[in-house]
């Protein structure tokens, strides 16, 4: 089971002891145990780290994710964060093969950047050293996921609690428009260890939220975490990707409720996009590369 390379990085989240995979369940030496879903997911997110019995994504928002993104609309960013992924680890493995390397993908959603890294780093490397790791407090997220991506470890938990891993255990750590929890990122994080962001820029989806009549104030979202990472992250680059998409439905009416703007508008709204039959809408990604340094 692909748990098992997480045997020695797994804590519990209600004592901090290791968690050990015995016959389909998780346990700690204090008697906590944590099943393994059929669809190969574990729930480490206890009652007390939720807010609401069903949180994250809603089952509509992530079922239109996965549709859009499976579509390949967004393959230009995702090829850009493999061919980050693939440099830091071609510097990092090649040579010490004997040692394990996580790929975390914190707030991961229906797994699908996660998904994409595996299956681009399998083209150049028969190494089995890599372990990825997708976390995101939505449970039905993490149960597609697992469906879809059997490759990779799915983990329930929330990204603003101590997330169940040890400190300096992961070597990237991926965020794609999800929440972000500095510190956390910093305790998880290997010294070195790489951190890829991604958030919108400016012009991201500019035609969809005129049509939904919201002025989202987003673009420097990239530019604010750079000065908050300043002083124990070392920063790399950053790389922009801005194109056109021209859309049809149901590609249009799923990339509206993938986004936080569907719940914004009326219902008025939200029939007149989900009929228009043609749309050509603005991409901006802003991906930041850093490294810890402390």
């Amino acid at each position: 089971m692909l748990l098992n390379c997480l045997e020695k990085y797994l804590v519990c989240p209600v004592c901090d002891s290791f968690l050990k995979l015995t016959d389909n369940t998780l346990k700690c030496s204090h008697s906590h145990s944590f099943d393994v879903a059929r669809e190969g997911y574990v729930n480490l997110l206890p009652v007390t780290h939720r807010r609401s019995s069903h949180p994250g994504d809603s089952k509509e928002m992530l079922i239109s994710r996965k549709q859009f993104l499976d579509r390949g609309h967004y393959l230009q960013l995702s090829d850009l964060i493999n061919e980050l992924v693939e440099n830091y680890l071609r510097e990092e493995i090649i040579c010490q093969t004997d040692a394990t390397r996580i790929v975390l993908d914190a707030g991961s959603g229906t797994g699908y950047y996660l998904s994409k890294i595996s299956d681009h780093i399998a083209k150049y490397s028969t190494d089995k050293c890599v372990c990825y790791v997708g976390v995101d407090i939505s449970k039905t997220a993490c149960r597609i996921a697992s469906k879809s991506d059997p490759g990779s470890c799915y983990i329930v938990a929330n990204i603003f609690r101590k997330l169940p891993l040890v400190e300096h255990s992961v070597d990237v750590l991926l965020t794609v428009f999800a929440p972000w929890n500095k510190v956390e990122f910093e305790r998880l994080l290997k010294v070195g260890g790489l951190l890829i962001m991604v958030t919108p820029g400016a012009r991201h989806l500019e035609e969809l939220r005129a049509l939904a009549n919201i002025a989202s104030e987003i673009g420097q979202t990239a530019e604010l975490r750079k000065q908050e990472l300043s002083h124990e992250f070392d920063y790399v680059n950053s790389v922009a990707i801005e194109s056109m998409l021209d859309l049809r439905q149901p590609d249009i009416t799923n990339l509206f409720r993938m986004t936080p703007y569907y719940w914004q508008t009326s219902m008025e709204t939200r029939t007149t996009i989900e009929h228009i039959p043609q749309l050509i809408v603005s991409v901006d990604f802003r991906i930041s590369i850093y490294r810890l340094i402390s």
